[in-house]
This record gives structure tokens, C-alpha cells and sequence, in this order.
């Protein structure tokens, strides 16, 4: 695809060409994909890998830490195996040839790291790998009153409290199944901003704490999708594997999911500085 160049006379009387973000081909621009080869299957590392990078101050404060600043865990060490990786997407992103970049000396380190399980193996099902990652994360509203404890038993609402709001808020989505009806896709995407105030979800903080959504990982037939927001160029990506593609608005990833039956599963939000 062509680039259009627009050209801009600035203070100095200087000629200025601009790339008009509509004419630029996505694997040019917004960075490079991941390989995910015959029989591997990893996409749920993929997106995980795709998470990070694209959470910019995440990804600015590791790549300016040199590999020997950390204690190395395991052998191969998994945040030296990261750190490659993201290196690798660095030169990537700075290269016009854009080749896809792989992700398997993370995956060999984190199957080292657990012998004893299926969880990084290489003919593991993604849609189980990924389950297992968002239980980590999940976290139940109600809490029993520790009987053991001398308690009554009786469910309390949790009630959550930030002394300090975090640069990055995450979002998970619980689906009862895998393959939802498109009726059910659509309400959910529906309900879903680029914008919210975590203010009303947590106590201790001022009003008004805004973030602005940056990326998504969706889900549909053992698979998985990953969009992201160009700041630079105000325009939505689609990281599929080593395929990278230019969606365009907020919108347009909507009418994307809901022709693909692509379920949300994770929403990353970064402050609004």
C-alpha cells in the first residue's frame, strides 16, 4: 500500500511531510507480529506478550533496565527470555522489513520454570493456558466470615481500597462459555467504554481518576485476537499473531468483534496523564 504524504509549511517557511494514517499500511507503522509456527499454538502467549509491549510505560522502564539489574528466575531465566523479546520488537519496530519476531525462548523458560505441568507445553490448548492465566487474577465479590476464625459465616461484600491509583487498570470479562451467541457479544460490547473513572470502584481516591482504554484481547475458537490503540496515530490495531492490520475507530473494532464472534476477555486502561 502506497503512503500518502501531505505536505505542511511550518514557522520557518520549511516544506514538512506528514504520513497521513489513513494511506499507511499497518506493518509499516504500529510495530511488529509475533510467530506462532505449525503445532505451537502460541497465541495465548502471543496476546500476553502483545499485553506488555504495548503498555508504555511498562515497556519504556524494562527495556531501559540493563538484563543484569534483576535476580534471574530459572534457567533459562523467564525476564531475560522477555527481555529479548522485547528487544527483538524494538529493532522490529525501528526496521521497514517488520519480521515477525518469536516468542519461544519465553515459552522454553516458562516450561522450564514448571516441569511438573501441561501450562507452557508446546501442544497445550490455548483456551485452557489462557483460563489458567485469568484465574490468577480472579477475584470473588463476596467474602465468608472465617467460621474457623470464630466468624458466623455470613457472605460480606468486599470492599476494595487504593491508597494511591496505579498507572495500568485491568479489566477481565467472565464468559460462561466460549463459543456466546452473537446477542450476548453485541449487549456486552455495548456496555463497554474507552473511558472510566475507577474513583467509583475504589475507596480512597480523589474523583475524577480517569483512564482511557489501550488495548483488548479477544477470544473465539481456540484463538486469540489482540487490539491496540495507536496513540501516535489515533487509529485501532490488530495484533493476530505475526499479522498486523489497521482497524481504525473505537467503532470499527466493535463491528469487528461482532462479525467474528470474538469475546472480550481482557481490557487494559492506562491514567489519563
Amino acid at each position: 500500500m502506497s503512503q500518502k504524504m501531505s505536505s505542511e509549511v511550518d514557522d520557518l517557511g520549511v516544506s514538512v511531510h506528514a504520513v497521513t494514517p489513513e494511506n499507511v499500511n499497518g506493518a509499516d507503522v504500529y510495530g511488529a507480529g509475533l510467530k506462532n509456527e505449525v503445532g505451537e499454538y502460541n497465541c495465548f502467549l502471543n496476546v500476553i506478550i502483545q499485553s506488555l509491549w504495548h503498555l508504555r510505560r511498562f515497556r519504556d522502564e524494562f527495556l531501559a533496565r540493563s538484563t543484569s539489574e534483576h535476580v534471574h528466575v530459572g534457567d533459562p531465566c523467564v525476564t531475560c527470555a522477555l527481555y529479548d523479546i522485547f528487544t527483538a520488537l524494538s529493532m522490529a519496530s525501528a526496521d521497514m522489513q517488520r519480521e515477525a519476531v518469536a516468542p519461544t525462548s519465553l515459552r522454553i523458560a516458562l516450561s522450564n520454570l514448571y516441569p511438573d505441568s501441561n501450562f507452557f507445553q508446546e501442544v497445550m490448548c490455548a483456551e485452557s493456558s489462557f483460563e489458567e492465566l485469568l484465574d490468577f487474577v480472579e477475584m470473588n465479590h463476596q467474602l465468608a466470615c472465617d467460621p474457623d476464625a470464630g466468624g458466623c459465616g455470613k457472605l460480606n461484600y468486599i470492599h476494595h481500597i487504593l491508597s494511591s491509583p496505579p498507572h495500568v487498570f485491568t479489566i477481565v470479562l467472565g464468559w460462561q462459555n466460549t463459543c456466546e451467541s452473537v446477542e450476548d457479544i453485541t449487549a456486552t460490547l455495548s456496555s463497554l467504554a474507552t473511558e472510566i473513572d475507577i474513583s467509583v470502584l475504589y475507596r480512597g481516591l480523589d474523583p475524577k481518576n480517569r483512564y482511557c482504554l489501550v488495548s483488548v484481547v479477544c477470544y473465539y475458537g481456540q484463538h486469540y485476537h489482540f487490539f491496540a490503540y495507536s496513540h501516535d496515530y489515533e487509529r485501532w490495531v490488530m495484533y493476530d499473531d505475526r499479522t498486523v492490520k489497521v482497524i481504525g475507530g473505537w467503532d470499527d473494532v466493535l463491528t469487528m468483534c461482532e462479525k467474528g464472534h470474538l469475546q472480550p476477555q481482557v481490557l487494559f486502561f492506562e491514567a489519563v496523564s
